[in-house]
């Protein structure tokens, strides 16, 4: 059976006058649109087989502690259309939940499903907690998944996000550790805060382009990883100001690392001491990143000097072996870096050619 929320009688979503064909039970599906009275679970847990958003509606628990459980397998949730609703109770999801359209849709209680989808230019935000167990979240096109709470990603392996243009998003809520993440077909991981990145999380691009967004903010992750033949952007953010980017390990670094929006002088990227081989000090493996378009080491026409090159910190409380990305361009050099390069390569750069971390 399918029923549609009418809501004419009251919020009460136990009150069959206010359905279209009755109450939903674990078999039916629910449809809510915009109506008088928006429906409330009014503290009493519901069973319904499937629910379809398709106005600008909120789902209320006025008075506390429901849960809202959809028993379908397949496609639990879904939303379409351009509209914006909010989910209060807490969720409790057999299958999978798919945003979807230009449909935004906030949940506030506690998420549990199977899987978590996006597409068209939907937005989910998880403002409480979010649990899954599928080893795959799907955002496409121009869609967004922002976690702003707490993320218990329940898959043993791999973890993997297929893309298409949309964005994992890490709100200001929240701290994750995703262990291996593989990203594939145009993904693009987007931090929306300081250090919400924890743990080993190890961001892997498999295949294409695939994007680091650090919007501006400071992250660390154990390591940066791409196959042969595949991209990945390191984008620091358009939005001035300073931030750092820790890479600690060199691991599984086959393809080529573009690092984008870097503010010279302001923003910085510091390399870990681990990896294969000789890690970070291996010229082989830093040839294969650009800052801001150019290569390790290549020539300044202006200086015979590199564009950037990375030498050890300057902090020396530092772990040994840590080395940050000197990149050269047209701001004077700050005092503790020009201490650490050395009084030679002070007296080279001269006017023109400045170190910016």
């Amino acid at each position: 059976m399918t029923t549609t929320w009418l809501g004419v009688t009251s919020g009460d979503v136990s009150d069959p006058t206010n359905w279209s064909a009755g109450i939903p039970g674990a078999a039916d599906e629910a449809i809510v649109v915009t109506a008088p009275n928006a429906p409330d679970l009014l503290g009493s847990s519901v069973t319904w087989g499937k629910l379809t958003l398709n106005g600008d509606t909120d789902i209320a628990d006025s008075l506390g502690g429901a849960i809202l459980n959809l028993a379908s397998a397949d496609i639990a949730l879904f939303s379409g259309g351009a509209h914006s609703s909010t989910i209060a109770p807490a969720l409790n999801v057999t299958g999978k939940i798919q945003t979807n359209g230009e449909h935004n849709v906030a949940f506030n209680g506690p998420v549990t499903a199977a899987k978590v989808e996006s597409f068209g230019t939907a937005v989910a935000s998880y403002n409480n907690s979010l649990t899954f167990t599928d080893s795959f979240v799907t955002i496409g096109a121009d869609a967004e998944i922002v976690i702003n709470n707490t993320l218990n990603w329940n898959f043993a392996g791999e973890k993997g996000y297929n893309g298409g243009g949309g964005a994992f998003v890490i709100g200001a809520g929240s701290t994750v550790n995703l262990g291996i993440f593989n990203l594939f077909d145009q993904a693009t991981v987007r931090t929306d805060a300081d250090n919400v990145l924890t743990g080993a999380t190890d961001l892997w691009g498999r295949h294409a382009n695939s994007t680091l967004d650090l919007n501006g903010y400071s992250q660390g992750v154990e390591f940066l990883a791409t196959n042969a033949g595949s991209n990945m952007v390191i984008d620091f953010g358009a939005t001035p100001g300073a931030n750092t980017l820790v890479w600690d390990a060199s691991f599984n670094s086959d393809g080529a690392y573009d690092v984008v929006n870097f503010e010279a002088g302001i923003d910085t990227l510091e390399f870990g001491q681990y990896g294969n081989g000789l890690g970070f000090n291996d010229p082989t493996l830093l040839s294969q990143i650009t800052v801001n378009g150019a290569a390790y080491s290549a020539s300044n026409p202006g200086g015979g000097l590199s564009w950037w090159n990375a030498i050890a910190t300057p902090n020396a409380g530092d772990d040994p072996g840590r080395q940050i990305a000197v990149y050269y361009a047209a701001v004077p050099e700050p005092a503790a870096l020009a201490m650490a390069v050395g009084a030679a390569l002070v007296a080279s750069m001269r006017r023109s050619n400045r170190a910016l971390v």
